[in-house]
């Protein structure tokens, strides 16, 4: 079976000072492209936490639930005091562990390139949102050579 992730996670810090820096910054227009953040919202690869962090900021108290691979990402994410409410839990964006029609809003921010099986991830976002809702995601443009510095 194939791994469903090929992200080596190490360090929550280390990955804030490198990619984290990008998910920081995307995470407010994702949400604009997203229609916003009524309703439940999943934020799937929530890695060190920075989509979940702007949902709250626009709107505290939503019902938000962040999952991904890394238990080293959740436990960083889990510390911000930012994220305050959100239930982190470590998991596969291909085999979600929730019900059908869970959320309103699944969200996901610069991760699905990192997911051999992304038509298995996509199918289990569209799973899990509620008639209705969005399911929506953002991921790299490598078409013209992505340098990451």
């Amino acid at each position: 079976m194939t791994t469903s992730s090929t992200f080596t996670a190490t360090d929550g810090d280390a990955y804030e000072q490198t990619m984290g820096r990008w998910s920081r910054r995307l995470a407010e227009p994702f949400l604009d492209f997203a229609g916003g953040v009524d309703g439940d919202c999943l934020d799937l690869g929530c890695g060190t936490g920075s989509l979940a962090a702007a949902i709250l900021r626009r709107r505290p108290g939503t019902r938000l639930v962040g999952l991904d691979f890394s238990p080293v990402y959740v436990a960083h994410a889990q510390a911000r005091p930012d994220t305050a409410g959100v239930e982190f839990k470590v998991g596969d964006a291909c085999d979600l562990p929730f019900s059908d029609r869970s959320f309103d809003r699944v969200l996901c921010l610069l991760v699905l390139h990192f997911v051999p099986r992304a038509t298995d991830a996509i199918a289990e976002m569209r799973r899990v949102t509620r008639p209705g809702g969005v399911a929506a995601a953002t991921v790299w443009d490598t078409r013209g050579g992505m340098v990451a510095h």
